[in-house]
């Protein structure tokens, strides 16, 4: 099996999309599920098992969409306004 991760700007931009198509405001789960579902990412990318250690996340994918979601509050471009709930910041 191929084990390709995605780089993390491929990841933070499909994040920022999926909040624009979903209005600009999303649950955690709805958020990295329609980033899942970019273009943006290869067949090997979707497919890579998530870390052993880190079982809730199917995929290396979703593992690094949840992760990319904290990067972008960290650099000031979502918020996490409420419990589970995320906005694009501005």
């Amino acid at each position: 099996m191929d084990d390709v991760r995605p780089p993390k700007h491929k990841s933070e931009r499909a994040i920022l999309e999926a909040l624009e198509a979903l209005g600009g405001d999303a649950d955690r789960a709805s958020i990295t599920r329609k980033a899942a579902e970019s273009d943006l990412f290869t067949a090997a990318e979707c497919r890579t098992p998530a870390p052993p250690s880190k079982g809730q996340y199917p995929t290396y994918l979703s593992y690094a969409l949840s992760w990319a979601l904290t990067a972008l509050k960290n650099q000031g471009l979502v918020e996490n306004y409420s419990r589970g709930r995320w906005r694009l910041s501005g």
